[in-house]
């Protein structure tokens, strides 16, 4: 495989893997929101699924990134196609997620099922951006 394909090749499964992430962490919080509002079957049934999905996308897409960095494809972490701007909206977006999760930890109240789906929103929409955005060809 030429240098050209593999670095295409494994740009489009990282971008792959990113938009399965979003999804299956999206599919898993609204599965928990189900639970909430009483659909009990269903709602574990997509919240498992989207669990399963987000764990095994996560692992696949850590894997396709080293992969692309031993192989000297591309470099996620210092690519120029993800900039310095896209870097720093991962470490706040991690930051905010980790803040809305601690408060919504803390919090008294009964767990609203829109929380779920507050969360899951910012996540599936980074997500899908970035891996339609994501073109290490530029670098």
């Amino acid at each position: 495989m030429t240098d050209a394909a593999l670095t295409q090749s494994l740009a489009s499964r990282a971008r792959l893997f990113t938009r399965l992430f979003g999804v299956g962490f999206a599919s898993w919080q609204a599965g928990e929101a189900l639970i909430a509002f009483g659909l009990i079957g269903v709602g574990f049934s997509v919240s498992g699924i989207g669990m399963g999905v987000t764990i095994v996308s996560l692992i696949l897409l850590a894997g396709t990134v080293l992969h692309a960095r031993k192989a000297k494809a591309f470099d996620i972490f210092k690519s120029k196609a993800v900039g310095p701007a896209s870097r720093s909206a991962i470490i706040a977006l991690g930051l905010a997620m980790a803040v809305s999760a601690g408060l919504i930890g803390l919090a008294q109240a009964p767990q609203s099922p829109l929380i779920d789906l507050i969360i899951a929103s910012p996540v599936l929409a980074f997500c899908l951006h970035f891996a339609q955005i994501f073109k290490p060809e530029a670098d």
